[in-house]
C-alpha cells in the first residue's frame, strides 16, 4: 500500500500525511500501520488531526522504545569495557609488583 491517492477524500488528504505514510513503507512494522492508519483514513473512523495524534503516539513509542534499547546496550557495553579495564589494570599491578620483587632479589645478590 502506498500513500495517499488523488482519489482519497481531500478533508483527509495531506502532504504530511502522505509523507508519513510513504516514509514508512518500506519498513514491515510502519507499513502494517501505515494501512492501519489508512484504512481508518479511508473508513473516516477518525479526523486527519486523530490519525495525527495517533501516528504522534505510536512512532514516540517505538522512539522510547528503541532508545531504552539503545541505552540498555550501551550501560551493557560499557560495563564491559569498565571488567575488561579493572581485570588489565590488575595484572598489571601484579606484573609491577613481580618486577618490583624481582628487582629486589637482583640488587640483594
Amino acid at each position: 500500500m502506498g500513500g495517499c491517492s488523488s482519489e482519497d477524500d481531500p478533508e483527509y488528504t495531506s502532504p504530511f500525511m502522505t509523507r508519513i505514510f510513504n516514509r514508512h513503507a518500506n519498513n514491515k512494522l510502519h507499513q502494517d500501520q501505515a494501512e492501519s492508519f489508512q484504512s481508518m483514513k479511508v473508513a473516516k473512523q477518525y479526523t486527519e488531526e486523530e490519525l495525527s495524534l495517533l501516528l504522534e503516539k505510536t512512532f514516540e513509542g517505538q522512539f522510547k522504545q528503541k532508545t531504552e534499547m539503545f541505552e540498555s546496550r550501551i550501560e551493557q557495553l560499557l560495563g564491559e569495557e569498565r571488567d575488561a579495564r579493572l581485570m588489565t589494570e590488575e595484572a598489571a599491578r601484579t606484573e609491577q609488583t613481580r618486577s618490583n620483587e624481582e628487582i629486589e632479589d637482583l640488587r640483594s645478590s
